[in-house]
C-alpha cells in the first residue's frame, strides 16, 4: 500500500483529499497530525494514539472511521503539498522530489480542491517521471 503524506496550510483541503482517497479504496493512517520516523524500508507514518481513526469533515465535525478504513501505519511513497491559490504552482518543477528526514520522496503539488487530485495522485504512483531537463 502506498503511503501518502499530505501537507498544506490549515483548512486547505488536506482532510477533504484524504476523504476522497478513502472513497476510492484508500485507508487513513492519520489526520491532522502524523508521526513520521525512519524504518527499515523507508519512512513510516503513524497516528498519535489519541487521533487514531479520527478524521475531520469540515462543516460537520470529527468522525470515527470504521476499522476497515484505517491502517495502523504506512511506508511513505509520495509527498503531496496543497498549494494555496495565491502562491505560484510550477507547471514543470525542476525537482519532483521532497526530502523528509534525509529520504527523498516523489512530490506532487496540487491546488486546493482540484477535482483531478485523486487521478493525479494515482498517475504519479503508477507512471515514471521522465527526465525532460535536457529537452
Amino acid at each position: 500500500m502506498a503511503g501518502i503524506l499530505i501537507t498544506g496550510p490549515a483548512q486547505s483541503g488536506k482532510s477533504s483529499l484524504a476523504l476522497q482517497l478513502l472513497e476510492t479504496g484508500g485507508l487513513l493512517v492519520s489526520d491532522d497530525q502524523t508521526l513520521v520516523k525512519p524504518g527499515s524500508n523507508g519512512l513510516i507514518a503513524t497516528a498519535p494514539e489519541a487521533l487514531k481513526g479520527l478524521v475531520e469533515i469540515h462543516g460537520y465535525g470529527i468522525v470515527q472511521l470504521p476499522p476497515d478504513k484505517v491502517a495502523p501505519a504506512a511506508t511513505l511513497t509520495l509527498s503531496v503539498a496543497i498549494i494555496p491559490p495565491e502562491l505560484p504552482l510550477e507547471r514543470l518543477p525542476e525537482q519532483g522530489t521532497q526530502q523528509i528526514l534525509a529520504v527523498k520522496l516523489p512530490h506532487l503539488a496540487l491546488r486546493p480542491h482540484d477535482p483531478a487530485s485523486v487521478a493525479k495522485i494515482r498517475a504519479v504512483l503508477r507512471y515514471r517521471l521522465l527526465d525532460y531537463s535536457d529537452v
